[in-house]
């Protein structure tokens, strides 16, 4: 999503919002100070019910009442990181130091941004953020864990160490916090490092399952399989059915295409009670061609879980992938003549208007979309989609690599991103970010289809 679009639909939001919230709750003729605080408070409890649009509004209103408050602008910020739109959480993070040049969430923030970088300019900026951070109470393990990923980035692997020491001593330590400076490490090539750094964890914290999970992962990508297998097996002993130690494994056997031992495995996975894993052997069958047995499993699934939204939407996502519109089209009738519209059915019933070129309906779909969770990454991909078929390949462009931006792992908005490249005689840049999929994400047909295009048009 580019900045003016972001710009326009946060403009769209906030007026909106503030025609039907501002004031909510709010006596006239009293004073500035007392009106911010209450817009504090009112903004603070959309928030907490995930109502952005409202929440941003408010904050809004308390900026304006309350101009010297950084908290505001802060709390205005920490909206937009939730809506997943860094670049302008910044220049909120940004006023927000202006006013409190030592404002530890702001400075935390920024620093979450910029430790995602790799240019070395922005980390040593992040260095000297999380350096600050690192002597403000409550000192936590996020901070010396980014603080030892920068240092990891930037190959200074002794200040990486003991950064990563202290973290791993901070009473608040989480699996992320140990897996952020290994992983650092390791996309930089410096497996020894990567390595002693993971011993060093597993010694402070041995038969965490987590951790465990964690160096299998690291295993199976230097190419030790078995020795992945085998911690994963530990990891079970200590924790069984373990959810991450059961995906990992189900990974790796797909990818050695051990479908048998794979499938059940996705069994598994989805005879758990957690609701995220449910459809794991829909998902796995899709992924192996079966789809008529993917669907199969999905309907088992809507009538087991009548009420489960996830499990219709991924249901009616498949029978678009399998070319049965009528019956989506009619689903999508009768879900959205008993329950309010929510981000998940407009997102379906725009990709299913763009697929059959009533793109009149998908932008109405999309603006409903966007006043309700702007900035996805799913709407972004429409939006961009909707461009393309509207013959903006400039923008479609764009949109398809602000969508990267915001998830590089969408499959679907790299392979058109790369396609639209192709089609404006681009075809070096489409093979750039074709480069730039996951392991798994290459093994499929539709991918090796358009690394094909790309590889014929680039001679």
């Amino acid at each position: 999503m580019s900045q003016t679009r972001a710009e326009a639909l946060l403009a769209a939001c906030l007026l909106l919002s503030a025609c039907g919230s501002a004031g909510i709750g709010i006596r006239p003729g009293i004073s500035p100070e007392a009106r911010s605080r209450q817009s504090m408070e009112n903004g603070a409890r959309w928030f907490e019910k995930r109502d952005y649009r409202r929440a941003l509004a408010e904050f809004r209103i308390a900026a304006q009442n309350a101009p010297a408050d950084p908290e505001p602008l802060y709390r205005q910020a920490l909206i937009l990181l939730a809506a997943r739109s860094s670049s302008l959480a910044l220049s909120k993070l940004d006023a927000t130091l202006r006013l409190n040049p030592n404002h530890p969430g702001a400075l935390l923030e920024i620093a979450r941004i910029e430790v995602e970088s790799d240019a070395p300019a922005t980390l040593r900026d992040a260095a000297s953020v999380l350096s600050r951070l690192s002597t403000i109470p409550p000192r936590n393990a996020e901070v010396f864990s980014m603080l030892a990923t920068v240092y990891a980035k930037l190959g200074i692997i002794e200040e990486a160490r003991a950064a990563f020491d202290t973290a791993l001593t901070r009473p608040d330590v989480q699996l992320a916090d140990v897996c952020r400076p290994i992983a650092a490490l390791a996309r930089r090539g410096d497996v020894t490092s990567a390595r002693a750094f993971m011993a060093r964890a597993v010694a402070h914290r041995s038969n965490s399952p987590d951790l465990m999970v964690a160096q299998a992962d690291l295993e199976f990508a230097e190419g030790h399989r078995n020795t992945a297998l085998a911690v994963i097996a530990a990891t079970l002993a200590v924790k069984p059915r373990f959810p991450p130690a059961l995906q990992l494994r189900l990974r790796i056997e797909t990818l050695a295409n051990e479908i048998a031992q794979a499938q059940a495995t996705a069994r598994e996975l989805a005879n758990l009670p957690d609701p995220a894993t449910r459809d794991s052997l829909a998902r796995f069958l899709l992924a192996t061609n079966r789809p008529e047995l993917a669907v199969a499993e999905y309907k088992r699934l809507r009538t087991t879980f009548p009420d489960m939204e996830s499990v219709q939407v991924a249901y009616m996502d498949l029978l678009l992938q399998v070319g049965n519109r009528a019956e989506v089209r009619a689903e999508l009738r009768t879900l959205f003549a008993s329950r309010e519209p929510t981000p998940a059915l407009l997102m379906l019933r725009a990709n299913l208007n763009l697929d059959e070129r009533n793109l009149e309906a998908a932008a109405a779909d999309l603006k409903s979309l966007d006043l309700l969770t702007p900035f996805t990454d799913r709407g972004s991909w429409l939006h961009a989609r909707l461009a393309a078929a509207r013959g903006d390949l400039l923008g479609a462009t764009v949109l398809y690599a602000e969508t990267l931006r915001l998830n590089p792992a969408f499959l679907p908005a790299r392979l058109d991103l790369a396609r639209s490249l192709i089609a404006s005689g681009h075809p070096e840049a489409a093979l750039s970010y074709l480069d730039g999929a996951t392991a798994e994400q290459k093994k499929m047909p539709e991918f090796t289809t358009v690394c094909d295009e790309a590889l014929v048009a680039n001679n």
